[in-house]
């Protein structure tokens, strides 16, 4: 979710790269991600973040946009944003939590959708006039609100709730 606001972060591709490299088959990703150098890099990206982003304030008359991003048996985190004057993606709230015992045991798709869920009902409040498009990593959510049935309790109770009447988008994986 980071990525989104790389460009607000002064050397952000030098500071992203132990999570590049830790996503390499050669690597041992636990190894690297418990090194020194990914947690200074992690603790000066969250702080670059913190200090180089400002919320803004709702503009109803614009839409809104949340990005999401899950990680299995982790958890999930999301970004509420509008675009800018200039088409950038100025953030209106950030929210993340971890997933308890019986979460971690859920598919990737169905933590994405999770995600997803839990987002849209953090902000549904705001929603009422605008209308929202969710964009996700995961292709087969996408199509989420297009058909009939979907098995699986997560998705059932996503689809059941109706997620505020977002539409949901597949992105690709942004590159850090």
């Amino acid at each position: 979710v980071i990525g989104v606001y790389r460009r607000h972060i002064p050397r952000f591709n030098a500071l992203a790269q132990v999570f590049r490299d830790a996503t390499k088959p050669e690597h041992n990703t636990q190894v690297m991600l418990r090194s020194l150098r990914a947690l200074v890099c992690f603790s000066l990206l969250r702080g670059s973040l913190a200090l180089c982003t400002s919320l803004a304030v709702p503009d109803f008359a614009k839409p809104f946009f949340i990005l999401t991003d899950a990680a299995t048996h982790v958890g999930g985190a999301a970004v509420l944003y509008q675009l800018d004057d200039d088409g950038g993606p100025r953030p209106l709230a950030f929210w993340s939590f971890g997933f308890d015992g019986s979460q971690k045991r859920y598919s990737s798709r169905d933590c994405e959708c999770y995600t997803v869920d839990g987002a849209c009902a953090q902000w549904a409040w705001l929603f009422s006039q605008s209308h929202v498009t969710v964009y996700t990593d995961h292709r087969s959510l996408s199509w989420l609100f297009e058909t009939p049935h979907v098995a699986g309790s997560v998705i059932d109770h996503m689809v059941r709730r109706g997620c505020c009447g977002c539409s949901v988008v597949c992105r690709e994986k942004l590159a850090l």
